[in-house]
């Protein structure tokens, strides 16, 4: 059997990533709950083919550079390039999180997705403060080892870990 022994870091590291990922749905990828009397899910909506950040000054800028209009087109591509990695890693991330057990998925959705304060979750869950912590770093430790190992965001950009 394979022990796996997972540092306060990893927690950390998987706190940050789950922040990352409820500011990017909640201020870029419109998303949606789907709650039933024994599940909850949190799904994507449509995600637009452009990056919503492309400005109109950004795209002249890259025309205007010594590359021209074939700069334009690769800036443009990048851009889709980018945003399309970051939906693929935030979808792999919400799927992760929909495939926990009830308990687990509950607890992060709700605490890192939706922000609701620990209180209203125990209360709904009908559970101690203490297994609410026990049941978030379960859920942690499952994403963790889930997760690739480069595939961490900090700031819009992938970083190694």
């Amino acid at each position: 059997m394979l022990d796996v022994i997972l540092s306060n870091d990893t927690f950390k590291l998987m706190d940050r990533t789950l922040n990352y990922v409820a500011d990017s749905i909640s201020y870029r990828f419109p998303h949606h709950l789907e709650e039933t009397s024994d599940d909850v899910r949190i799904e994507l909506d449509n995600v637009p083919t452009l990056p919503i950040s492309i400005k109109t000054t950004s795209i002249l800028k890259a025309e205007n550079s010594i590359i021209g209009k074939n700069g334009e087109s690769s800036y443009l591509n990048k851009k889709l390039d980018q945003q399309k990695s970051e939906i693929t890693y935030i979808s792999i991330i919400l799927n992760e999180v929909n495939d926990l057990k009830y308990m687990h998925k509950y607890i992060i959705i709700y605490y890192y997705f939706e922000a609701k304060t620990i209180n209203s979750i125990i209360t709904k869950l009908n559970i101690s403060k203490s297994l609410f912590y026990k049941y978030k770093k379960e859920a942690l430790m499952i994403l963790a080892l889930c997760l690739p190992e480069v595939c961490v965001f900090k700031g819009g950009e992938k970083n190694e870990l």
